[in-house]
């Protein structure tokens, strides 16, 4: 490791060239002292007639040099120039530019890149650009900003209509009530994993509004045996008690979901012969179970709602 005194050395004795000392502040942020590194950098300003070769490369380690520091917004600044500079041509650059972007919240700008990067190394597809303008949308979503957000959302949709988080998100923001009902059931038809999370959507929606003869009718419309548990439930706070011990005998599935929902119905009937069963499927399920991501091949043991590996969304299925 560089010691500081021999950098000060260098800085009072002035016998290193532009190249050396460039390399030096690299060395010096490659081995944690972006700081220290962005002294040396900055200060090569000061050369005499500095070529615009050496100025591009300038630019580009400060910038650098910002990003390892989590400076993003004067990272921005250096990285904006330096990509200029090289003509788009460098591929570490353009990458750190990216996610420097996104840092910003400038996700137009980031989408634009996005989509250049992806054409330039051939990877481009509507369905990849697609999620990721979803990400954009998600990242607006949570920051408050819900009008830009359904800007990303829709552009989303338009360039792929499969994308699950896309109608999601949509179904979330919207206020008319069927448009927000059509919304999570295309969510659904695309992604059958995020069924829990709609039917409970769904519901805190309907049941804030008073219509609980809506929620029953989505059920109904639903053919799966979660559908079921959520109408079971719906039944016992009908009263219907009868009724929702029918549904329970009646369910017969090895999805740790149905069964989870299954056993916490049991036990509010109090039916200890249910609670049993789906006890015990539950048992077996978490023996057998795990998921992997249909974009990555990325493998968990439990479902997860983002790949750590990829970053896909709803990505997970039953291996």
């Amino acid at each position: 490791m560089l010691l500081f005194e021999e950098v000060d050395k260098f800085f009072k004795e002035k016998y290193l060239s532009f190249e050396e000392y460039l390399n030096l502040g690299i060395k010096l942020r490659e081995e944690g002292f972006p700081d220290k590194a962005l002294k040396i950098h900055k200060s090569l300003f000061a050369t005499p007639k500095l070529k615009k070769e050496d100025e591009r490369k300038l630019k580009m380690e400060i910038g650098f040099d910002y990003f390892e520091m989590k400076d993003y917004k004067n990272a921005l600044k250096y990285l904006v120039e330096a990509n200029k500079l090289y003509k788009g041509k460098e591929k570490i650059l353009k990458e750190k530019l990216l996610y420097t972007l996104e840092k910003n919240n400038l996700w137009e700008e980031a989408a634009d890149l996005k989509k250049t990067i992806l054409i330039e190394e051939k990877k481009f597809t509507e369905k990849e650009f697609s999620f990721y303008l979803s990400k954009a949308g998600e990242n607006l979503y949570l920051e408050g900003n819900h009008k830009e957000a359904r800007e990303f959302f829709i552009k989303s949709i338009k360039t792929y209509d499969k994308n699950p988080i896309a109608h999601f998100y949509l179904a979330e923001m919207e206020e008319n009530k069927d448009k927000k009902i059509d919304y999570y059931k295309k969510a659904l038809q695309i992604d059958q994993n995020i069924k829990k999370i709609v039917y409970e959507k769904v519901e805190n929606f309907l049941f804030e509004q008073g219509d609980y003869e809506s929620f029953e009718r989505f059920l109904e419309e639903r053919n799966d045996e979660l559908a079921r548990c959520f109408l079971a439930e719906y039944l016992f706070k009908e009263g219907k008690e009868s009724e929702v011990k029918r549904i329970l005998e009646e369910i017969e599935s090895d999805d740790e979901e149905v069964n989870k929902k299954g056993l916490e119905i049991a036990v509010l009937i109090k039916d200890i012969k249910l609670i049993e069963k789906f006890d015990r499927k539950l048992n077996t399920i978490y023996i057998k179970k795990g998921y992997e991501c249909r974009f990555c091949n990325y493998k968990s043991k439990d479902y997860r709602f983002f790949c750590p590996e990829c970053g896909g969304e709803f990505s997970f299925i039953k291996i």
